[in-house]
């Protein structure tokens, strides 16, 4: 299976929060079962996106790493990030999480 993954974190940088690390465990493990990443959605059987950075494809797996908690009085842009990953997630065939925590969370609405 082609899977194209995003963000792909090619480049050393400053962050070393969960997304990376999930991003990095993927490439490290999965192709052990059959997976072979590709550089290009258009070359995807399946693209992998992690929380806001969607790409459009007929396969698309959305990696959720939470939404921001909707009782707190967040500023504009936190609103803006939720929209975009429910945005995503109607999108998506299927909609992982990194836990059982978070996919509660999510289902529960936040």
């Amino acid at each position: 299976m082609k899977v194209y993954l995003n963000p792909s974190f090619d480049k050393p940088d400053k962050g070393d929060g969960g997304i990376r690390r999930v991003v990095e465990a993927q490439r490290k493990y999965l192709p052990e079962f059959g997976v072979e990443f590709v550089d290009t959605p258009g070359e995807a059987d399946v693209a992998n996106c992690h929380a806001t950075s969607f790409v459009d494809h007929d396969t698309l797996v959305l990696s959720l790493h939470g939404l921001y908690w909707a009782e707190y009085d967040w500023p504009k842009w936190y609103l803006q990030v939720n929209e975009s990953l429910i945005k995503s997630m109607k999108s998506a065939k299927a909609v992982t999480a990194p836990s059982e925590w978070v996919a509660n969370a999510v289902r529960a609405g936040c």
